[in-house]
């Protein structure tokens, strides 16, 4: 169990870093100056996309292991909770932060903005995130049920199947333009990914096998945005910008796989420092909008005058690093307050 917990913290930081490194990038393309910079820009926001599915992922191995406890108390006092106080804490923010910095113009009004917000999902998109996993964890109980009853060939066609209708269907659909009548009665991709998640932890995935298609799927996205950008359409479009593309399902696959396979890490330093940023992962990914945001509407910042893309790998550390140091006082602040209030 310790060592699927190092791998486990290990794919979380890298899916956190590549969050950052998408949004980055994503929000540098606004600047560039040629067609080349706004590809480059694009393929490796494209790339990072399978940081949502690695963290879906990662919690399928967590939360569908039939040796832990996970109860409806627990699901509904611990992790809905969470995500809940999150959702309503950071819109707040949020919305205090755009008076502050865009319209400049400060009042009590925030906390209306900010709770309805909340409630009607109009605050900062990247907050999707939170009413996800809350839906995921509102039918955790049925799909433990599931995962702990399900025999390997039973899991392995149940994910053949939600593959085949969320993800390489709608793209068929594209491309004979057309709607093909047959269908399941799951709508959305992200319970596939939290099952691949369980099933990859049970099995041991060939490297060969991992690297393969890793590499033939970042060939297949950087391609597919080049030609994207030169005469944008809906199919390559829905390949490149949806998690339930064919390719960001192969990518977060392999990528999670070949991540699993690394060793125990010895460094007692990094060991350290992965198990920090892994506990502070949620709060990054919340916050580090946030420093984005100030980059450019407060510093406004061009990344293609100070280097281009080794300035926007800079500015993607920083941020990084930056949303790590508030998550942290953020979490010391909030425990010592716990701590006075026992």
């Amino acid at each position: 169990m310790k060592d699927q917990i190092k791998y486990i913290s290990v794919i979380r930081v890298i899916a956190c870093i590549s969050v950052v490194v998408l949004h980055t990038f994503y929000a540098s393309a606004s600047y560039a100056v040629n067609e080349i910079h706004n590809i480059i820009c694009l393929s490796v926001r494209n790339l990072m996309m399978w940081a949502v599915p690695g963290f879906v992922m990662v919690s399928g191995v967590l939360l569908l292991d039939g040796k832990r406890e996970v109860g409806l108390k627990k699901i509904f006092s611990k992790y809905i909770m969470k995500l809940f106080l999150s959702l309503i804490c950071f819109s707040l923010i949020f919305a205090l932060f755009d008076m502050a910095f865009v319209s400049k113009d400060i009042s009590i009004d925030f906390i209306k903005n900010g709770l309805t917000n909340a409630f009607k999902g109009t605050g900062w998109s990247h907050l999707w995130y939170l009413y996800m996993m809350i839906a995921i964890y509102l039918l955790l109980p049925v799909y433990r049920i599931v995962s702990q009853n399900i025999t390997s060939k039973e899991l392995d066609y149940f994910l053949v199947v939600l593959a085949l209708f969320l993800s390489v269907v709608p793209v068929v659909n594209k491309v004979i333009n057309m709607d093909i009548p047959f269908y399941i009665c799951i709508y959305t991709i992200y319970p596939f990914y939290l099952f691949l998640g369980y099933r990859i932890s049970q099995v041991k995935v060939p490297v060969i096998l991992s690297v393969g298609l890793l590499i033939a799927g970042v060939i297949a996205v950087c391609v597919i945005t080049a030609l994207n950008f030169k005469n944008r359409n809906d199919l390559l479009s829905l390949l490149l910008e949806n998690y339930s593309s064919p390719l960001i399902v192969v990518i977060s696959f392999s990528a999670f796989s070949l991540l699993k396979n690394i060793s125990s890490i010895k460094n007692n330093i990094l060991n350290k420092s992965i198990m920090l940023i892994d506990k502070c992962s949620l709060g990054i990914y919340l916050i580090h909008m946030a420093v984005l945001k100030y980059i450019a509407v407060s510093l406004k910042i061009d990344p293609f005058k100070y280097g281009g893309t080794a300035f926007i790998c800079l500015e993607a550390l920083a941020v990084f690093l930056v949303s790590l140091l508030l998550t942290y006082i953020w979490i010391w602040c909030t425990g010592k307050i716990i701590k006075k209030q026992k």
